[in-house]
């Protein structure tokens, strides 16, 4: 397929009235102003933001704190996107001539502060944060926890960590909303039919304002069905040179490149390995990124450059990636990386080789691309990039697609990314994955049964009684069932099996059933990651827990996160191709399957791994006696993803019965998506 031009993005410069406070020689764009009157509209509670990557709709989200005084919590999916987000809000801050501190929290920052200020407690550290800075950063993770009542004590109100927050913070501010699942909007809508419901008619009502490529459909339903009142605001965009009173210029013009590669990225990467060199060499002001779907993918491509000595400065930016390393490969004329580098991260790139499985990927990483004209040097220097290129590696099946699409060899940015999002059968690119929207109905009652019934508390049912009246009219219009049955049906669950609200409630992304602390000699840093990957992929040796923490301490790490791990092992070197693993359960399971017992998910151990690594046998010594929430079916993994459509990185082990026979074990939240489908719950296609 021939090279196709993407025509460069300009945004309406707003020709509305400056907005007090805000600096004379900055121009605001549009649709940042019409953000700012929506979120400052008492007649709207959830404001959308839907414009194109680069064009500024943080500061749209910001300018109530930065102009008006207006407190600040917002939610980032990643650490990396936390520390970037921060700094940016401090430029705003220094912008805007603004004595605000911004802060972040995440767990490992909480932990530093209870041991520097001896706080005792997360709860303890949280309200530090919290009273102390108008605008804080944090994740998801740790507003669920906040949003279900946890971190207290049994000696405490639920409500008092969330009160606090409550007291604290007038706009709830999610970014990157459309990477979400299904699990996580509903827990998101939870809180947010909450906190509104909570504050409306007080004189301190809460504002919530998503940043998202399209809003969440589910989202949109539920917000109509409860009937609070939300503005979607958009991006007003021209493709054509544009005179600069009137409009912004927020993406460079470049060149897309698709090739077909299959499954053989990394040998694609290495057959055009002269090339990339080549580019460097006759544009030596670029810079440049490779973006891949696996951390594996990401270390053999990084050890291929390192092998054939590049020429150029060259960093890895993946999960595993060490802090240190991680801080120091940003500055490096060459990235390789996986989600954490496209998901949101503003780097200052011209040169972009990315593989994506899916549409939103694909538009998430091809947005990485121009969006600066350039690069600021460590000695203050302007370096200007002369021209901008992407090579987008596809599935065979894919890359066919864009062929039979016809998608023009001249087009502007909003075309080409409706075209690889098209859903129509006739002009779909990506094939569709499942979105597991049933999961709403089949556990999604429980966030708000968690609540109702939290509110029940003995110390807190005379104070909420209205408050509970009320959500429970609100929820049961969302969620269509009767919510004081359900909340007999959550007692019983949290008696029978408490893993389901763990994982369903409290857990807000899933987890690997299996973790362990690493000390990476490869980096020298100490960290965590699945173990399951990391036999997988590296050359390991057992290490007990006293000496690996007797380790983590002499570095004065703080240990709190490396003490609850399943095991802890030195990793030695990565492994040149990965090795074959799979589980192995202690039972005999196909002899005696039944499809009612199958289809549900269930608290199970005797799960080890089976596969020929060193100290394997002092590892499921400690893995077969731990207890996990999982569902497991007799179909191959290969035949499930295909079966169900589930997304590509969808996580399904292998599995063996002590007969030997082939099975797949889901684990965690991802059990009870599965188990929402029709075709697990009630056999239907």
């Amino acid at each position: 397929m021939n090279p196709i031009k993407v025509l460069p993005v300009y945004s309406r410069l707003s020709q509305s009235d400056p907005i007090a406070g805000v600096p004379s020689e900055l121009s605001l764009r549009e649709h940042q102003v019409k953000t700012y009157d929506a979120i400052c509209d008492p007649d709207v509670d959830v404001v959308f933001n839907t414009a194109m990557t680069g064009d500024g709709k943080s500061l749209a989200a910001y300018l109530p704190g930065l102009v008006d005084n207006r407190r600040v919590l917002a939610m980032y999916p990643t650490i990396e996107l936390i520390l970037d987000q921060l700094e940016q809000i401090k430029s705003y801050c220094k912008k805007f001539n603004r004595d605000i501190t911004p802060e972040c929290m995440f767990s490992e920052h909480l932990y530093e502060l209870r041991s520097e200020l001896e706080l005792g407690s997360q709860a303890r550290a949280i309200e530090f944060v919290a009273g102390g800075h108008e605008i804080l950063l944090t994740n998801p993770d740790i507003f669920n926890l906040i949003a279900n009542f946890k971190y207290m004590s049994k000696h405490q109100n639920p409500d008092r960590l969330l009160q606090t927050i409550l007291n604290c913070y007038d706009i709830f501010l999610f970014d990157e909303f459309h990477i979400y699942d299904v699990s996580q909007v509903v827990s998101v809508l939870t809180a947010m039919l909450y906190i509104i419901e909570q504050t409306r008619g007080t004189g301190n009502q809460k504002k919530f304002v998503f940043l998202s490529a399209t809003p969440n459909p589910l989202l949109l339903e539920c917000l109509e069905q409860s009937g609070l009142r939300y503005k979607i605001i958009d991006g007003d965009y021209h493709f054509e040179s544009a005179d600069e009173q009137n409009w912004n210029q927020i993406c460079q013009p470049f060149t897309l490149h698709f090739h077909s590669v299959g499954r053989q990225t990394e040998a694609w990467i290495q057959n055009h390995y002269q090339e990339i060199v080549n580019w460097f060499s006759d544009n030596p002001n670029s810079r440049g990124a490779i973006i891949v779907n696996s951390v594996a993918t990401a270390k053999r491509i990084t050890e291929f450059f390192n092998e054939h000595d590049f020429p150029y400065s060259f960093g890895e930016i993946t999960g595993i990636t060490g802090t240190r390393k991680r801080e120091a490969n940003r500055k490096a004329k060459l990235i390789v990386g996986t989600s954490t580098v496209d998901v949101g991260i503003d780097f200052e790139i011209n040169y972009l080789i990315f593989e994506a499985l899916d549409s939103g990927s694909w538009v998430q990483r091809l947005g990485r691309l121009g969006r600066h004209k350039g690069y600021k040097q460590d000695d203050g220097k302007e370096v200007a990039f002369t021209k901008f290129v992407a090579h987008s590696l596809l599935p065979k099946y894919v890359a066919e697609r864009t062929e039979v699409v016809d998608i023009p060899e001249v087009i502007n940015k909003s075309l080409l990314i409706e075209s690889m999002q098209n859903e129509e059968k006739d002009k779909r690119i990506f094939s569709p994955t499942n979105d597991f929207r049933n999961y709403q109905r089949s556990w999604g009652w429980l966030h708000p049964a968690h609540v109702i019934n939290t509110l029940g508390h003995p110390r807190l049912r005379d104070n909420y009684a209205l408050l509970r009246e009320q959500l429970t009219e609100t929820y049961e219009d969302v969620f269509k069932v009767d919510i004081s049955e359900r909340v007999k049906w959550y007692y019983k669950i949290t008696q029978d099996q408490p893993e389901i609200i763990e994982n369903a409630v409290t857990q807000f992304r899933g987890e690997t059933p299996f973790t362990c602390g690493i000390l990476d000699e490869t980096d020298g840093e100490i960290k965590t990651y699945d173990l399951l990957w990391v036999l997988r992929n590296a050359d390991t040796e057992w290490i007990n827990k006293y000496d690996f923490m007797q380790t983590v301490e002499a570095r004065d790490i703080q240990i709190h996160k490396y003490q609850y791990v399943d095991v802890h092992l030195r990793l030695l070197k990565y492994r040149p191709e990965p090795e074959q693993l799979r589980l192995r359960y202690n039972k005999a399971i196909l002899s005696g399957f039944s499809e009612d017992t199958y289809r549900k998910v269930k608290v199970r151990q005797g799960f080890q791994i089976d596969g020929n690594f060193q100290d394997i046998n002092k590892i499921n010594r400690f893995l077969k006696h731990k207890k996990l929430l999982c569902l497991i079916r007799k179909e191959s993994t290969d035949e499930l993803r295909a079966r169900l459509r589930l997304p590509p990185l969808f996580g399904i082990s292998r599995l063996v019965d002590s007969e030997g026979n082939p099975l797949s074990v889901i684990f965690f939240k991802d059990a009870l998506m599965l188990q929402s489908l029709p075709y697990i719950w009630a056999g239907e296609e």
